[in-house]
């Protein structure tokens, strides 16, 4: 049998054509059902859906403007029909608002600032913002980091408890906390920033705390806090007036404010103020993160005798009930909730701008750590 070669090549051809044909043909089909299936709904969809105007919708999905009742069902309706989600980052970058605010503190894992970020967060809920947190370690310089990175993400407002010592920062570093949004600070101060606080009676909760101690026979009362910031500063402060107040001599060496480095206090300066303190009848530990690390230290050292120490610490935690600690309490909470409604003021311009402080009172929790002389 005589095969004709050129008949044979063009069938082969037409073959290769109508399977190439078909593959393309397969390809086109995914990639259609894949284009359908994702196509985003825009606006314009749910406003054609409704019967309404793209206006109209927006004012629905933003919350804002006034819309029927009716309307807005109809909107709604139409929007859970046709599964729109409405795109959070284009509506920030055209309005120019996030709705985000930035909390930036020491440590979440401090039961103070914890209690404090969770007021923050269900204020803010109230107003429709959310809230990021930041933690710095009590790092002024990742501080500063978290501070630039906030702006880039376009956040609304900062509430801000500084890692900044007292006096250290520089004018130069100043323009960076200017960032072109509201700045709320609590707990703390810094020299040079001139932006609203909301701290807790720092000097007034202090002086209190002493007396009571006085009124019960002591003379010879330490304390201990943590760094050279405005909040431990106003505590001491408060302590030296009402030492000076009862003609009580203040001795330098019954204050010590430990050096720590990533939260984890020098223990070695800690033994050593409780051991050159033997004469000590009463001690004032100004924040929770400090009392557990100077409790066990206590206990750690024989040739002190506990027993014989009142004890006061400050921030009333679980530690402190179950040891029944003599407490300054705080009120977190109530400071977390007037951060987040002043910033929402200034954010939303309902707050004129303008260095103004709110100070929480602190109350005296009387357990069995203090007795009297």
């Amino acid at each position: 049998m005589t095969v004709d070669k050129g008949k044979w090549c063009g069938l082969e051809c037409n073959h290769k054509r109508e399977r190439s044909q078909k593959r393309k043909t397969r390809i086109r089909d995914v990639l259609g059902e894949f284009f359908v299936s994702n196509n985003r709904i825009t606006i314009a969809d749910v406003a054609k859906s409704a019967g309404v105007s793209a206006a109209t919708v927006g004012r629905v999905v933003g919350g804002y403007g006034t819309v029927s009742s009716k309307t807005r069902d109809k909107v709604m309706q139409a929007i859970a029909e046709l599964g729109y989600s409405p795109n959070v980052v284009a509506q920030g970058l055209r309005s120019r608002k996030t709705k985000t605010i930035a909390v930036v503190i020491g440590s979440i894992s401090n039961s103070f600032f914890a209690n404090m970020v969770n007021a923050i967060e269900n204020e803010a809920d109230e107003y429709g913002y959310n809230v990021i947190i930041c933690n710095t370690n009590e790092d002024p310089e990742l501080e500063m980091k978290q501070i630039v990175n906030l702006q880039a993400r376009m956040i609304d407002g900062i509430i801000l408890s500084s890692a900044w010592p007292v006096g250290s920062m520089r004018p130069e570093k100043e323009s960076v906390y200017r960032c072109g949004v509201p700045v709320v600070m609590v707990d703390r101060r810094v020299e040079g920033l001139d932006f609203d606080v909301i701290e807790s009676e720092n000097f007034a909760g202090s002086y209190k705390t002493t007396n009571y101690l006085i009124a019960l026979g002591h003379r010879k009362i330490g304390i201990l806090g943590t760094g050279n910031y405005s909040t431990i500063n106003d505590r001491i402060a408060g302590y030296k007036q009402a030492l000076a107040d009862r003609k009580i001599e203040f001795q330098p060496r019954r204050v010590l404010t430990p050096r720590r480095k990533k939260n984890q206090y020098n223990t070695m300066e800690i033994d050593n103020f409780f051991l050159s303190n033997r004469d000590m009848t009463a001690v004032m530990i100004l924040n929770n993160s400090l009392a557990e690390t100077a409790l066990l230290r206590l206990d750690h050292l024989a040739a002190y005798d506990r027993d014989k120490l009142s004890i006061i610490c400050w921030d009333d935690a679980g530690m402190n009930k179950l040891l029944g600690l003599t407490t300054v309490q705080q009120f977190p909470e109530e400071i977390g909730r007037e951060a987040a409604k002043r910033v929402i003021g200034l954010i939303e311009k309902r707050d004129l701008p303008g260095e103004k402080k709110n100070i929480i009172g602190t109350e005296l929790i009387i357990r069995s750590s203090c007795k009297p002389l």
